[in-house]
């Protein structure tokens, strides 16, 4: 299964997804696509997900990148939280 996370540079929504994610036993084995603007941001979230994937030993793929166009083709479900302006 292919699932894509638009918003997944935000710390709150990004790890909180990932979390729920790698909690589900149906979901084992996904690809999991983090998409933001913010590359930066994007860049701490992959490499926390790396890192707890690898600790936990869990059967994920998880890739990032800030071209909706790259990380759309395929997937199974598409999740987005984003923030237009200031709070």
């Amino acid at each position: 299964m292919k699932i894509v996370l638009f918003g997944a540079g935000s710390a709150q929504f990004g790890y909180g997804m990932l979390g729920d994610l790698f909690s589900n036993r149906t979901l084992k084995g996904s690809e999991i696509v983090l998409v933001d603007i913010n590359g930066e941001a994007l860049k701490t979230v992959q490499h926390t997900a790396d890192d707890f994937i690898a600790r936990n030993k869990l059967d994920y793929h998880v890739w990032s990148t800030t071209d909706a166009r790259k990380a759309l083709p395929g997937a199974d479900f598409v999740i987005i939280s984003i923030e237009v302006g200031n709070r």
